[in-house]
């Protein structure tokens, strides 16, 4: 938006657009957040599955047991993000390349970005879920039954 434009704003559609920056910036948060979390995910994940083989291996099946239900809930997150991550990511350009004009399209726009920093916050609850899972289960491994 140009200075000349913003200069002579109608208040109502200036407080929308800034509400809706706002809700933009807390999106770009949430994603980091949610990204940093997965990126954690996927490196105890791949450390709990050459835990789960070895488990499996040895003959502790019930640690492989544990092993296969925390493996299979994050698995199932892990292939839902990278489903959704492309078409979201499609989905937020063609947002940003849309310049709003009245202040229901500015408040459109902050309930669209306000849903997805809301999906963002979920998937870094069950990212964090899953990783104290496996987290936990790796280090009960290395403990009890001395897998590395």
């Amino acid at each position: 938006m140009s200075l000349f434009s913003m200069l002579f704003e109608p208040s109502n559609i200036k407080t929308h657009r800034k509400a809706a920056e706002g809700a933009i910036h807390l999106r770009k948060i949430a994603a980091t957040n949610a990204s940093i979390e997965m990126n954690m995910l996927l490196s105890t994940y791949h450390k709990a599955q050459e835990n789960h083989e070895k488990a499996y291996a040895s003959g502790n099946l019930e640690l492989a047991g544990l092993y296969m239900d925390g493996l299979s809930i994050a698995r199932e997150l892990i292939e839902r993000v990278e489903r959704t991550s492309s078409y979201l990511m499609i989905e937020i350009a063609e947002h940003e390349q849309q310049k709003p004009t009245s202040a229901s399209e500015w408040e459109k726009r902050t309930s669209f970005e306000l849903d997805l920093r809301n999906g963002m916050i979920e998937v870094t609850k069950q990212a964090k879920k899953s990783l104290d899972t496996l987290s936990t289960l790796n280090v009960e491994s290395v403990m009890k039954f001395n897998l590395r």
